[in-house]
């Protein structure tokens, strides 16, 4: 390769967004992106140096996936051998995943295994409370004593702190989602509060199952879906109805109910930026495709249900 194939490859992976400090050829390599925090290696790529130079890259977290080519023109014959080169990487890089995958799962068991329930006036349930949440009875939420702060190769110190469960379409657990709090339940200084671990398989369409589905007057069985932990306690308060986590607007997006529900309550937060309300619509209208009721639920004001719930509380 040479200067010029190696200065086109390297900003061909740049606008990908994945940040590598130098080009490997002939193995599959895990690298930085440009929304990684920490140690976090979601991107990968993985360069062929032969007669037709070839790379492909992509990021595990979103599932984008590319293909470079020295020069750019190629025949038919180069397009064939190209081809059979992604299927060879495509084949490594899900065999490195699943490496991944299962040593991930080890941890998040370790993990699993050092929380307990949530207890009545312990730092968990204070921080709830101050949220307006009544303690929930779920076990899908746990706590955790006394938790390490990592800061990339960095621990910072211990912090007690809210485990959930996050769980695929099928019920097996995909990660754990972290929010460091302080022993009297405020939020924990320090530089990221709420974290995800690495997980233990594809995070599309997982979510924190706080409850179960259930019958309306009607006699459709329900649910409701929400960003945040925080913010889907809050609308089941206000709403009567059992809420699930999303985790993220993107989470939200790719959102899957169980297959027994009829009609599911997209409950948005109310962002400046319009992303929030845009993932729960594009979320419905995906649902309404594969046959459920689906209804979009957003705030009157800017911010989320939790500041709705204390809005409300207050008498604003």
């Amino acid at each position: 390769m040479n200067i010029q194939q190696l200065t086109d490859l390297e900003n061909a992976l740049l606008a990908a967004g994945l940040i590598v400090d130098r080009i490997e050829c002939g193995r599959l390599v895990r690298c930085k992106t440009t929304e990684d925090k920490g140690q976090k290696r979601s991107g990968w790529y993985r360069v062929f140096d032969g007669a037709v130079i070839v790379a492909t890259f992509g990021d595990w977290r979103t599932g984008h996936k590319g293909v470079w080519v020295a020069g750019g023109d190629v025949s038919l014959t180069d397009r064939q051998a190209i081809e059979a080169l992604t299927r060879q990487a495509k084949a490594e890089r899900l065999a490195e995943q699943e490496r991944q995958y299962q040593a991930n799962a080890e941890r998040l068991e370790i993990l699993l295994q050092e929380c307990k329930p949530i207890q009545p006036g312990g730092a968990v349930a204070q921080y709830l409370n101050g949220r307006g949440v009544p303690l929930p009875n779920t076990n899908a939420l746990m706590q955790h004593d006394r938790l390490p702060y990592w800061d990339g190769a960095k621990m910072l110190g211990y912090y007690p702190a809210m485990v959930a469960k996050v769980t695929d379409a099928a019920g097996r657990l995909v990660n754990l989602h972290r929010t460091y709090l302080t022993p009297d339940g405020k939020k924990a200084d320090v530089p990221i509060v709420k974290k995800l671990c690495a997980s233990a398989g594809s995070m599309a369409g997982a979510s924190i199952k706080l409850g179960e589905p259930v019958l309306n007057k009607q006699g459709d069985v329900i649910l409701g879906v929400a960003e945040g932990i925080e913010t889907a306690l809050s609308a089941s308060c206000l709403f009567g109805v059992p809420v699930w986590a999303a985790v993220s607007a993107h989470g939200l997006k790719s959102f899957t109910p169980p297959p027994e529900v009829q009609r599911v309550y997209l409950l948005a937060d109310n962002d400046k930026s319009g992303v929030g309300q845009k993932a729960a619509d594009d979320c419905g209208k995906r649902l309404i495709r594969e046959g459920f009721s689906a209804g979009l639920v957003i705030p009157d004001s800017v911010g989320d249900w939790n500041d709705e719930l204390l809005a409300r509380r207050a008498g604003v």
